[in-house]
Formats: structure tokens, sequence, C-alpha cells
């Protein structure tokens, strides 16, 4: 049987004075030196490398990344220099996800703008919806994968919350827990809740949009899942949200709170215990996805009508989470309101949107005084 092994050669002066360091303060172990009478070349092992310390070597001292949950490693030290130079960062195994302030703006991304696809992972192709990332709180992506098998792996995001809603074709995809493959088509949606674990595997003419909040966070590749998992466990959660695969065809329409809307239960307010309402007015056959206000959080929310993906949100202050003032409804090719246009070039947006269209924040529903509005950066109230 076979064995490779793959080692870092970092450059050394002395190795009497890095031995002590590498192994006593960073915790690695000595696996050889080399030669016994006048070593010049010692390899350690710990942490998940091989480090080669070599005399004379011509490489830089590069850096190492360390990362602990042990808030006591190394002291309590965050940042070292070794006596080789080479120097030391340590840093939080499993740091919490954080979600910037939002930085609210209107957007519009108009498909004929010809917005870039980038090629992204496992060669999906991504167009971004928010460029701004409203300071980095939200990530909205219009995705296309090619057809045919997806060259995926079992991976999770590490986010606090991510929603794959199918707006063309399907996708096959597996799910930690959640049985055997899942196709959704258009009009259906999947929650994903934190660090679950999902591959992708099959596509037709797919499109979908994905929203993700934060708007950066991280994809870890898990090697040792394998999928389907044996367990059928639809109860179970990640982080307080359950998994979500709401099938659009099966869905019950009844009067939404906002008037003149019909919507029906996609379980998603309750799956995710309120952090977010999702959906689907009969009207437009569009849906509408709300984040509920919560302390110095606003109303957000996506519509998905025919013409395109348009969005709102309501407030600059936290807003009562259902609110008694009026609303208005913007159908057909959508019109700002005189009182709601925006200064300089966002007062262009009152055009019509067209299929493939995408604009955030308003245009359908929207709450009027007396609760305060922005748009852009004019604040009305």
């Amino acid at each position: 049987m076979t064995e490779t092994k793959a080692e870092i050669r970092l450059p050394t002066q002395e190795l009497r004075a890095d031995l002590p360091f590498y192994m006593k303060q960073l915790g690695f172990r000595l696996d050889m030196i080399y030669p016994a009478d006048d070593p010049q070349i010692a390899v350690l092992s710990g942490h998940g490398l091989r480090l080669r310390i070599e005399k004379g070597a011509a490489e830089a001292p590069g850096t190492i990344r360390i990362l602990t949950d042990d808030a006591g490693f190394a002291g309590g030290a965050r940042s070292l220099t070794a006596p080789n130079g080479t120097r030391i960062e340590v840093d939080e195994l499993n740091p919490p996800v954080v979600t910037p302030a939002t930085e609210h703006a209107f957007v519009v991304r108009r498909l004929a703008d010809q917005a870039p696809w980038v090629i992204g992972r496992a060669g999906m192709e991504y167009r971004d919806l928010i460029p701004t990332r409203l300071g980095g709180a939200m990530i909205a992506s219009h995705i296309r994968v090619p057809d045919g098998p997806v060259p995926d792996m079992v991976h999770y995001h590490k986010v606090g919350f991510q929603l794959i809603f199918c707006v063309a074709g399907w996708v096959d995809v597996l799910y930690e827990d959640q049985g055997d493959v899942r196709r959704i088509h258009a009009g259906d949606c999947f929650i994903q809740p934190p660090t679950i674990r999902h591959k992708v595997l099959h596509s037709e003419g797919v499109q979908v949009v994905e929203i993700g909040v934060p708007a950066e966070h991280v994809t870890e590749i898990d090697h040792e899942m394998k999928l389907p998992t044996p367990h059928f466990r639809p109860e179970r959660e990640w982080d307080g949200q359950r998994f979500v695969h709401n099938i659009g065809r099966d869905g019950t329409f009844a009067p939404f709170r906002i008037p003149g809307f019909e919507a029906r239960d996609t379980t998603i307010h309750e799956a995710t215990k309120g952090v977010v309402t999702l959906g689907r007015p009969r009207t437009r056959g569009a849906f509408l996805m709300v984040f509920p206000p919560r302390r110095e959080t606003h109303d957000q929310a996506l519509v998905q009508a025919p013409m395109g993906l348009r969005a709102f949100r309501a407030g600059d202050r936290s807003l009562p989470r259902r609110h008694p003032a009026p609303a208005r409804a913007f159908h057909g090719a959508p019109t700002l309101p005189p009182e709601l246009h925006a200064p300089g070039p966002a007062a262009g947006n009152q055009q019509a949107t067209k299929n493939g269209d995408h604009c955030w924040p308003p245009f359908a529903p929207f709450p009027v005084p007396p609760y305060p509005c922005s748009m852009a950066s004019r604040q009305i109230a």
C-alpha cells in the first residue's frame, strides 16, 4: 500500500531556537530531525499541518493560521512571530455568524443592463441582484445551473438564513436527514437551515433566486458525510430552524394581512420561528418574502412577479409586526407615487420593469404614513 505526505518548508537560521517555540508554545510534535550531530532539518506535525523547518532554505517565512476553540491557546495570544520569522495568527475555529447593520438603498437591476454572469461554485452561474449587499447584510443572487449532472460535493453554509426560490426549470438536491432526492420545480422553494449538509445533483433549465443573510458567508465541504443519510428527521432543527420544501402547486390560498392579496402559507414562518415570513399572492403569480422587524431591524421584502423580482423595505424604525396603516399595491408596470420618488438618478425608477428585471426596495405592497419610509438617500415622514 502506497503512502503520500505533503510538507510546507519554512526557513530558519537556528533550529535550536525554533523547536521550543513550535513544540511547547504551539503544540506541534517533532517527527524527524537530521542530522543528529548538527541538526539542519526538523519535521514537525500538528493541527493538520506538516512543517519542514530547514536551515538556509530560500523560501520566505510565511504565515501560519491556527484555528481553535481554546481561548487559552498559546497563552491567549492572537498574533505571534516565531524565531525563524514565521508569523502565527490564532483565530476562532467556529466564529459566530455576524450580520452587519443594514444600509438601505434603492436598487434596480435590469436584465437589459447586462449585469455580468459570474461562474461560481460547482460551475453555477451567478448574477448579483443587490451589488451593494445592503452594507453586507444580505445577498440576493439570480442563479442558473448548466443542464445535466452538477459537479457538486457535500457542503454546508455558515449563514443566518438562506432561501432558494425556483423561478424556472427543476433541480435535484440531497439534504441531510431529509430522505431521498428532493426535486424543486418552478414555484417551489427551499429553506436551507444554517449548516445543513446538502448536495446538488442534476438540473434541467433551472433558474433560482437565492437570498442569503449575511451577504458574505463561508461554504465548507464535508468530506465525511454521505448523502442520503440513513435517517429521516423532518423535525430536526439547525440553529433553531427546520428544513422546508414547499411545493407551489399544493398551496392553499387565504386572505393576506395586506388588503388585495391572497397568500399561501409556506410554513417558513413556523420553521424559522418568525425570522422570515414567505407568502405567495395569487393575484399576480408572485411571491412576497417579509423579514419581520425585531428591535432595531426593519421590515424588508422581496416580491417576484412575472415582470421580475422586486423588493421593498418599510420604515427606518422598528415597525409593529402587523401594520395598521393602509397599504398600496402597485400592479402591472410599477409606478412609484410622487411622494416616494428619490432625488437624482433614482427618480427614473418609475419606469416599468421587464421580464428578468430585479429591484430593491419598494413597489408592492408598501406601507404609507404615519410610518416613515425611505428610498435611496431620501427620508419621507
